[in-house]
């Protein structure tokens, strides 16, 4: 607009004070209040212009229009964020606060058909969470991924330990690289159940990458035992997926392999100490690092600290010592003690 340098101004302001507070967005009133604080801005930066490009006598004015555009920019924004992030595919705060609604469809059949699995899932998405927190990553990405992260395991539920209630185990009857081949595929299961209910490729990127190209130790093993190093490879034991490439992802992998560890180890002591713990959590790491499944990622060595003592914290706040409550025992009644019949 020829002659009109101060709307220019205007509006490059507002666009540079706003649009950063909406980055990092973790609860669902955290939008309403940077809708407020960006009307604050369209105000004040209205105001401003019209005092700099010398029209003092349109401040007030300014200042109320800047208002009312801040308001109406809000109403627009809400309204129409849906629709954009399914036209355009893209993965914002507020569509992941949506998909960590534990109602999604697919968080509710993971929890009728895969109860251990869920809660599993759910663990892990808060030692992602306090973990990301840490090294300054994106909490909720990491958090909402690791609630979609075992989702393929609905297809077999009783295959996995933590849903063997009252039930054998499967796999004593089956070769190992069968039940190796069954615990791969709640991998691949997980990527086609997520892309037929249209998740955001930043949370298949979770699904698909949370082992990585690990080894499915147990079985491998089990085989090695049973058939001979000579006929046994390691690469019809390891999960085809791939290694994570962000840092979110790596923490994913790491927050979920020390929480499956912990938990079987917790199932003949629950009292786990701290140093049990860092011992768990220490072996996994180190593990991980060793055979590369972190070499893609972004995590740097002050990063994979922090991340360790993070989970240990988590977990140690999880499987803390408990008291061990006496047997409640029934008094015996003597004869002095029964009560008077009428």
């Amino acid at each position: 607009m020829p002659g009109h340098i101060d709307v220019a101004a205007y509006t490059a302001a507002v666009y540079l004070g706003s649009v950063p507070l909406g980055v990092r967005l973790g609860a669902w009133n955290a939008l309403t209040r940077v809708a407020w604080q960006s009307s604050l801005i369209y105000g004040a930066a209205a105001g401003v212009a019209a005092l700099a490009f010398g029209r003092p006598e349109q401040v007030p004015v300014a200042i109320v229009a800047g208002l009312a555009g801040g308001v109406l920019t809000a109403v627009i924004v809400n309204g129409s964020l849906p629709f954009m992030e399914s036209l355009f595919g893209m993965v914002t705060p507020t569509s992941l606060m949506r998909l960590s609604n534990r109602n999604h469809p697919l968080l509710r059949e993971l929890e009728q058909k895969a109860l251990g699995s869920y809660n599993h899932s759910i663990m892990v998405a808060t030692l992602c969470e306090r973990a990301c927190r840490a090294i300054d990553a994106d909490a909720l990405l990491a958090s909402t991924a690791a609630l979609y992260h075992d989702i393929g395991k609905v297809r077999r539920p009783y295959f996995f330990v933590e849903n063997q209630f009252g039930v054998g185990n499967p796999h004593d009857d089956l070769e190992p690289r069968v039940s190796a081949i069954i615990i791969q595929e709640h991998v691949s299961d997980g990527i086609a159940m997520a892309r037929t209910f249209r998740l955001p490729p930043e949370i298949v990127e979770g699904i698909a990458t949370h082992h990585g190209t690990t080894l499915v130790s147990y079985f491998h093993a089990k085989a090695l035992q049973r058939y001979g190093a000579e006929r046994v490879t390691e690469e019809e034991f390891r999960y085809p997926g791939r290694k994570p490439a962000s840092r979110e992802m790596a923490v994913l992998m790491l927050a979920d392999c020390c929480e499956g560890a912990t938990r079987a180890v917790a199932i003949d002591n629950r009292n786990l100490t701290r140093a049990d713990l860092e011992e768990i959590v220490h072996r996994l790491i180190d593990e991980r690092v060793a055979d590369g499944q972190l070499d893609e990622s972004a995590l740097t060595l002050r990063d994979l600290k922090l991340v360790r003592e993070s989970l240990i914290d988590t977990l140690v706040g999880v499987y803390h010592p408990r008291i061990a409550y006496p047997d409640p025992q029934v008094p015996e009644h003597t004869t002095e003690d029964a009560p008077d019949e009428a």
